[in-house]
């Protein structure tokens, strides 16, 4: 039974390697990119033939209704085509296909219903072809024009400017009422035929219940044959459902089950008219449909129709990175999203589909379904509509998919968006009642106005009037939005957290190159050259420097960084301390600069060598700095600033003198200058310049989470090697390492930009970042990533430190050493529990690894008295009970220097010499000579004192020495006596040189 024990475990983990996710910069082998494009074309082709099938019925063609709708099957295709690949690489470069809005139906419809354009013939009359082109050009030239204004939006950078106030709460009723309106034309095409309780049983077993199901597929590897197991049913549900289901309405149409005329069979003559009349090859070009015409009541609905897309289409790019597993995108890639939108709809005009380019909601739905989120599979899919507009016998095939399919496959897409759309609502604080009235009061409206507006049209007397308000108060998810976003921005009683949007002044990445929003490093580096690419809001801007993240907190940091610039230039200019009034002058005077600096376009945002970033707290500053700034508060500043400058201002900005050390943040070599065998306090740098480790500790990992998946989450950040913790596993498994049941890794990443990277990536939690890790039974748990900044490695008291940051007359004979301290104990931490526990600590140094700078678990302390370094030797170990570890109990020794003089003759009896021994008995605390330590331990009284243990230090290492009396054995045994110790240790151990002249490295 153990033998057999571990297999399931292994079955599993095969399965979560075959289901892993694909995000929007990976690459799938290409069989499965194709197979995944082909389904996302499945599955938008039903809402891509729905516009070509109005659209020819409301133009009036008579009987060239086939023709023409053939002929507009082709354009879309082509042109949905050529959107995605515009969006998908130059836009917003995430998995988002493009397709027909059906924002601007309602507008074709007015536009149709006025006298001079109403359709009064059927499909057998004759129609003059100059006819109907007419009102297609009409429209196509309303498009081309109405597409100018996302375009316009997205370079101008509005819509970047719209993202700081639409969030969750605006995203999610949006979302779910456009669930809601799909509601009717669902039931309408499902209610057709039975067969389409037949697709939506397939697609959801597909989904529910077989997507684990492994199906055996032949391949070849290495020139042997083999058969892979593939869960395809959970990686093509929609494929399956469609083409199982196609395939059973042609089995109805072939047997004849199906009664002639039912919407189930294939053979129905409007099909095979199209089937029949459409050509192997047609290419749509610009103008085939007649030069484009104006309508002014037309272009005003279609501008309407397009600010709604645009609205719908935020939310869409919310939504798609939310299922993609990406950051919310930042406004230049909904800039650029909005520009390709508008490039798409502009592209549809002159082809000839007769409306805009938007996000098609439902292929959203099926990126969560499959788990695959790659651009290229959305590309491929781009090429395959391509193909399929240019070669249209295949189109017209695809056109007599039955309609109750068609239903029932957006149904189920629809599904999928409404659990997206929920799932956006746990960023936000629902047991807040202002939350909740907002969502159901803009669901309620966003249903109501629309139902009230649609029985009782809007009768101005003004056509044009007429067609804006009715495409603007019939639309749910237009006025459900809105509604929901005015009374967000609007209502108090909530912080932005609380309402799920990101904090202010938050910008993402510190390193663009690598971001899945930006383009790829060599076309980046040509636009980082551009100097005018810093204005236009829709390229990904280069930040300059490792410091370019921008934290919520950095704001008020600064405020207490200049209070404490403002004493420091008090002291420097020999004038008293700065009262309240001449900070609060100060504060403002920084706010004022940081309107200026945000009004004035061409100004620097950012001083190289200069302290003041005036403009990263322009919100907080006139707050803090106007004149209504109580006494009280700007004392408790002043004090905090002075805190916050003693602690954490770097060494590195102050001129040291030429025995301290000389830091630089972009040097990876760091020379440690001593101090009576202290190391200096080289590494205490300011918030903005963190320095890392390159080893980062990583825990709360899925129990069953699987290697893979963890190597390709973290390895995206940089090479990096998995340091993952050792497990007892059968012989026959060890090849397929697990991670322990403990649930952390470390990873060792080759340069410290890697780290950076990482800590960008992170959600951060007041103290603590974490990322979300995904496994088979735990989805999007937060792991919580440990870096190690070279800052927490020493701490010095304020009362020993120097000018420049170094430790102050610190008494060495004062320092023990402590063992086992938990790596995510930072100095400070640890100064606090030991002088809470034996008295006040002046210094506390961790030993880190010279190469990865990581702890090692030991460090030296120095304390301030005799007292408190007599009570940490007598207490030996001490609990560590705010650190989260296994170790929570360190302990406590005496550090032992090297080149000491006895402390009981003082050099009289060893002519000089340093002092070999030192005894950590609390009866003695002392450096003895080989004379001294005799008398001490076995010569009269001393006699009780003959079982304490000297410790000798040899190297960087504190042994313990056994030894005997050098009365007791004669001086010709070979023994090892107390009087030939440093002898034989000399001769021994260190041939070359004598034991009192090796210095000892406390550090490196």
């Amino acid at each position: 039974m153990e033998e057999d024990s571990p297999k399931p475990v292994d079955k599993m983990e095969e399965k979560r390697r075959e289901r892993r996710f694909y995000k929007a910069a990976d690459t799938p082998p290409l069989p499965l990119v194709f197979l995944f494009g082909f389904q996302q074309v499945m599955v938008c082709v039903s809402a891509l033939l729905t516009i070509p099938f109005i659209l020819s019925s409301e133009l009036c063609p008579g009987r060239d209704l086939i023709k023409l709708r053939v002929d507009l099957i082709s354009s879309t295709f082509v042109s949905s085509g050529i959107s995605t690949i515009i969006q998908t690489l130059l836009g917003t470069r995430l998995a988002l296909l493009q397709g027909t809005a059906f924002a601007y139906i309602p507008s074709i419809q007015v536009f149709m219903k006025i006298p001079e354009y109403q359709c009064h013939s059927n499909v057998t009359d004759f129609v003059e072809e100059s006819v109907y082109l007419n009102k297609l050009s009409i429209i196509q030239g309303c498009l081309i024009i109405s597409a100018l204004i996302p375009i316009i939006i997205g370079m101008t950078g509005l819509v970047g400017v719209l993202t700081k106030f639409i969030g969750p709460m605006t995203v999610s009723p949006l979302m779910l009422l456009l669930v809601i309106s799909s509601v009717d034309l669902c039931v309408e095409r499902i209610a057709k035929h039975w067969v389409a309780v037949v697709q939506a049983i397939t697609l959801f077993a597909t989904i529910m219940y077989l997507a684990e199901v492994r199906v055996p597929v032949p391949g070849i590897r290495n020139g042997r044959f083999y058969w892979y197991r593939v869960p395809l049913f959970g990686q093509y549900p929609y494929l399956i459902a469609i083409l199982t289901s196609w395939a059973f309405c042609l089995f109805l149409t072939v047997t004849g089950l199906a009664e002639p005329g039912s919407e189930a069979r294939l053979d129905k003559e409007a099909s095979m008219n199209v089937l029949r009349n459409a050509p192997w090859f047609k290419a749509p070009y610009p103008g085939q449909f007649g030069s484009p015409k104006i309508h002014v009541g037309l272009l005003m609905g279609f501008i309407l129709s397009a600010l709604t897309s645009v609205f719908e289409s935020v939310g869409d790019y919310h939504a798609a990175a939310r299922v993609s597993q990406e950051r919310s995108p930042p406004s230049h890639a909904v800039n650029r999203g909005i520009l390709a939108e508008g490039l798409g709809s502009f592209i549809s005009g002159w082809l000839g589909p007769g409306v805009g380019m938007t996000t098609h909601t439902e292929n959203i739905g099926v990126i969560g379904v499959t788990r695959v989120a790659s651009r290229w599979t959305m590309v491929c899919a781009g090429v395959l509509l391509i193909a399929l507009g240019l070669f249209t016998k295949i189109g017209a095939i695809l056109s007599t998919i039955p309609d109750p399919l068609v239903g029932g496959v957006l149904a189920s897409s629809m599904a999928m968006v409404s659990g997206v759309a929920i799932a956006n609502l746990q960023q936000v604080d629902l047991t807040l009642t202002r939350n909740m009235a907002i969502l159901g009061f803009s669901l309620m409206v966003g249903m109501i106005i629309p139902g009230y507006f649609r029985d009782h049209p809007v009768h101005t007397g003004v056509d044009e009037i007429d067609q804006l308000l009715h495409v603007l108060l019939t639309l749910p998810m237009f006025i459900g939005a809105l509604t929901a976003c005015i009374l967000d921005n609007t209502v108090g009683g909530a912080t932005r957290t609380q309402r799920g949007l990101p904090e202010r002044g938050v910008m993402h990445d510190g390193d663009h190159h690598d971001d899945v929003y930006s383009y790829p490093k060599p076309i980046q580096k040509l636009i980082d050259r551009l100097a005018c690419s810093r204005f236009i809001p829709f390229l990904p801007k280069e930040k300059k420097g490792s410091r370019s993240r921008v934290r919520m907190e950095d704001p008020a940091v600064t405020i207490f960084e200049s209070v404490g610039n403002y004493h420091a230039a008090a002291r420097v200019s020999k004038e008293r301390s700065p009262p309240s009034h001449a900070v609060n002058r100060g504060i403002l005077a920084e706010g004022l600069g940081s309107f200026i600096s945000g009004f004035i376009p061409f100004l620097p945002k950012e001083k190289k060598g200069c302290h003041s970033r005036f403009h990263e707290a322009m919100e907080f500053s006139f707050p803090f700095g106007g004149p209504l700034l109580d006494p009280a508060i700007a004392r408790h500043l002043s004090r905090a600033s002075q805190d916050y400058r003693q602690s954490m201002l770097s060494p590195a900005m102050i001129s040291r003198s030429r025995n301290s050390l000389s830091y630089d943040s972009t040097d990876s070599s760091v020379t440690m200058s001593r101090m009576d065998n202290i190391p200096r306090f080289p590494f205490l740098l300011t918030p903005n310049s963190p320095v890392y480790s390159r080893k980062v500790f990583v825990g709360g990992l899925p129990a069953d989470v699987d290697k893979m998946e963890v190597e390709r989450i973290f390895k995206r950040f940089g090479d990096a090697l998995i340091d993952w913790p050792r497990v007892a596993q059968h012989p026959k498994e060890r090849r397929t390492p697990r991670c322990s049941l403990n649930g952390y890794v470390f990873l060792v990443y080759q340069d410290e930009s890697s780290v950076h990277r990482l800590v960008n990536a992170c959600t951060a939690d007041k103290t603590s970042l974490f990322l979300l890790i995904s496994s088979a039974t735990t989805r999007n748990k937060p792991a919580q990533v440990r870096p190690w900044l070279l800052e927490n490695i020493d701490y010095v008291s304020p009362e020993f430190r120097s000018k420049d940051g170094s430790p102050l007359n610190i008494d060495p004979r004062k320092t023990v050493f402590v063992g086992g301290v938990p790596r995510p104990t930072t100095a400070e931490e640890l100064a606090s529990v030991l002088g809470e526990e034996f008295g006040p600590v002046a210094y506390v140094g961790i030993d880190i690894d010279p190469d990865l700078k990581y702890p090692k678990g030991a460090a030296r302390v120095a304390f301030k008295s005799h007292q408190g370094y007599h009570n940490a030797i007598k207490g030996k170990f001490v609990r560590i009970p705010h650190v989260d570890s296994n170790k929570k109990e360190v302990e406590v020794k005496p550090y032992v220097l090297d080149g000491q003089q006895c402390d009981e003759c003082h050099g009289g009896k060893c002519d000089g010499r340093s002092a070999p021994y030192f005894c950590g008995d609390m009866q003695c605390l002392q450096y003895y000579c080989v004379t001294c330590w005799d008398d001490m331990h076995y010569n009269g009284p001393s006699a009780s004192r003959a079982k304490h243990c000297p410790l000798v230090r040899l190297g960087d290492q504190t042994k313990a020495m056994n030894i005997v009396p050098h009365h007791v054995i004669p001086s010709s045994a070979n023994g090892l006596t107390s009087m030939n110790l440093e002898r034989q240790i000399d001769s021994i151990l260190f041939p070359t040189v004598s034991l009192s002249t090796i210095i000892p490295s406390l550090r490196y």
